[in-house]
């Protein structure tokens, strides 16, 4: 064919492309293009066009894209079908096209129209008018051949969707789960407030879009949700697969009112757009709504209560057709509530895990390791809070309390916090301080949840001959409370983590008494047993066998304890004991047995410094009136010399002190 034959045919082509579809100028070489350009005979506004069709080499007859379309016939107003459905998902790809929701691919009609006009102005084809002739076919047709040859990207048309299996799907059965239904949430708290479940049948389906519409109950003071909500998440399947922030009007559209929810106010809508979640033939899919209300709502529009629903329509999704499918109902309706935050029930408690008195050694020339001194609990109720600030009260039996005290730390939660000022009330009373919130720690309690907090003490060192204090000072410690007296307002302050406002606080602690001495000793219990000596003559009596073993350890000095025991409390015997049970009356026996020391002066069995020995307690009960009897070790005494003065040790109140109680006949 000479290059005459070809601008005839070209012409031809050039002249009914304008107004409707005609046959392809295939033949063409873009030489051919630029000398026709050179001539005059191609308009040099029509050059771009032109160099496509040539470019493209597509036909009416022959257009086949690698989108997996093929079209074969030029598209107007008024057209339907599948080729229709795949241009209008070509369009809606480049964004000049958005099919309104409840509106089905398949008719070309004027939106189409108009959205193929701005493609076509977009990539220089004129005139712009939304006609699907070769021109246009020839681009898209190339333009979905290169993007599959980059990434296999689907733009193009129907069949499109090479990760999806069988044909035309439907999306059914739709239906509201009651898992979530008249949930409550608090301002700045987050719950699930919306379930739906459908099925999808007889083909793949990905699932593209999602409205969620939200309405004002009618007694509602506010009818604007994004004056109410900060964030709404879309759960999938159980997997969170979109969240937004909603706390502008503009994130949201304006819909109908839906009378299922009430009257007087026009639903508010939310599109989760984008999405990307395949589906296979026959599976079921769950839907899930999550809110988060705002932290700062105006206490004069709480409580507010809302409806959520997904529209008719609200959910759509694209089969392997390319055909868009729909669900969700508009009368599958479920509602929370947003109410005002709690500011929390705060109380303070008695830990079971409080140290007993005991003797904390400390020396005359250093500082002492810190001991615990004391465990109390704090109690949180009704809302999430912060701790802002805790004070604890600290007392001595001798001397100022800066005079004793090094240091003072609580640990929480794991975590330790020294005190940011100290001050003292009465010389021997100091009020330790530990500002969490001016120091960026508030210490965040969950409602319903218990705390711990240890109190730990590092000493001064008594100083020569106890210039600082005496050998023998006693301390204790407390929250609100100190010497058996309420010390003060109740010295821990909090606040709602959602509503900012002071917690309710109520509750005071104090420690048990602690001795700081120079030397001394600890003791823990090894056994314990109680027995029935059996009559076995006719008119013996029945007597109850008692018996408490304790290892006792000597620290910083040797220790020297009495060979001795008896029931009341004495400043003479090395172990001291109580009747438990019913009120004791008869005969006693008792006696003491050192199992391993074999030093013994002036009456007193030594243990040696660092060293541990063991004694066992024997008392023999003959009551005089039928009960039920046991025994509990009281204390100890000792000295650091076989001669000196002896110094009280207290047991600590456990059971290992302490037998069970045997019921005795008279």
């Amino acid at each position: 064919m000479n290059v005459i034959s070809k601008i005839t045919g070209f012409a031809v082509t050039l002249a009914l492309a304008a107004v409707v579809a005609a046959p392809s100028a295939s033949a063409l070489t873009s030489a051919d293009i630029q000398l026709l350009v050179s001539l005059g005979v191609i308009p040099a506004d029509k050059a771009a066009a032109a160099m496509a069709v040539v470019d493209n080499n597509n036909a009416v007859g022959n257009a086949t894209g690698s989108c997996g379309f093929t079209y074969t016939r030029n598209l107007t107003l008024g057209s339907t079908g599948a080729d229709v459905v795949a241009i209008q998902t070509y369009l809606e790809g480049k964004g000049t096209l958005v099919i309104p929701t409840g509106v089905s691919k398949g008719y070309f009609g004027p939106l189409t129209r108009s959205a193929l006009a701005s493609y076509q102005a977009s990539v220089g084809i004129a005139p712009a008018v939304g006609y699907f002739g070769p021109i246009t076919m020839g681009r898209v047709t190339a333009d979905c051949a290169t993007s599959n040859n980059g990434g296999n990207t689907n733009n193009g048309g129907g069949n499109m969707n090479s990760d999806l299996n069988g044909g035309e799907a439907s999306l059914t059965d739709y239906d509201r789960r009651s898992a979530y239904t008249n949930e409550d949430l608090e301002e700045g708290e987050t719950a699930k407030v919306f379930e739906a479940e459908f099925e999808v049948e007889d083909a793949d389906a990905k699932i593209e879009r999602i409205d969620v519409q939200f309405q004002a109950d009618d007694l509602n003071e506010e009818d604007e949700p994004w004056e109410q909500i900060e964030s709404i998440a879309l759960y999938i399947n159980g997997d969170m697969v979109d969240e937004m922030d909603v706390d502008d009007e503009d994130d949201w559209s304006e819909e109908n009112t839906n009378t299922e929810a009430g009257d007087d106010f026009d639903a508010y809508e939310i599109r989760f757009s984008g999405l990307d979640e395949i589906v296979r033939e026959d599976e079921d899919v769950t839907v899930t709504i999550e809110v988060t209300s705002s932290d700062s709502i105006d206490d004069g529009d709480l409580d507010s209560k809302w409806f959520v629903f997904i529209p008719d329509n609200g959910i759509r999704a694209i089969d392997a057709e390319g055909i868009d499918q729909y669900t969700g109902d508009d009368e599958e309706v479920t509602s929370f509530t947003i109410q005002q935050a709690d500011d929390g029930d705060v109380s303070i408690r008695e830990s079971d895990d409080d140290p007993d008195s005991a003797i904390l050694i400390v020396d005359e020339d250093d500082d002492s390791t810190a001991y615990e001194v004391f465990r109390f609990e704090i109690n949180n109720e009704d809302a999430d809070i912060f701790l802002n600030e805790l004070t604890i009260v600290a007392s001595s039996s001798a001397g100022d309390i800066d005079d004793v005290i090094s240091q003072l730390m609580v640990s929480i939660d794991g975590e330790e916090f020294d005190y940011d000022t100290a001050s003292t009330t009465a010389g021997n009373v100091g009020e330790f301080v530990f500002e969490f919130e001016d120091n960026d720690d508030e210490i965040p309690v969950e409602e319903d949840e218990d705390i711990e907090v240890v109190v730990m003490v590092e000493f001064n060192q008594t100083g020569d001959n106890g210039s600082n204090y005496a050998d023998g000072t006693m301390v204790q410690f407390g929250v609100g409370k100190i010497n058996d007296a309420d010390y003060g307002a109740i010295a821990l302050d909090a606040e709602g983590q959602n509503s900012g406002d002071t917690s309710d606080v109520s509750g005071r602690q104090e420690s048990e008494i602690h001795v700081l001495r120079t030397e001394g000793i600890v003791a823990e219990g090894v056994s314990k047993s109680a027995t029935v000596d059996e009559v076995e003559v006719v008119g013996e009596e029945e007597t109850g066998v008692f018996e408490i073993e304790v290892q006792v350890t000597a620290l910083e000095d040797d220790a020297w304890i009495p060979s001795s025991v008896a029931e009341s409390a004495s400043t003479t015997v090395g172990f001291t004991y109580s009747i438990t049970g019913t009120a004791f009356t008869g005969n006693v026996n008792a006696f003491i047995s050192d199992d391993t020391t074999d030093s013994e002066t002036n009456g007193r069995l030594k243990i040696s410094e660092g060293s541990s020995e063991r004694f066992t307690i024997y008392v023999e009960l003959d009551p005089n009136a039928t009960g039920s009897y046991g025994v509990e070790l009281q204390e100890i005494n000792f000295s650091s010399t076989s001669a000196g003065t002896l110094v009280e040790y207290s047991v600590p109140d456990e059971t290992e002190f302490e037998t069970k109680k045997l019921p005795l006949d008279a």
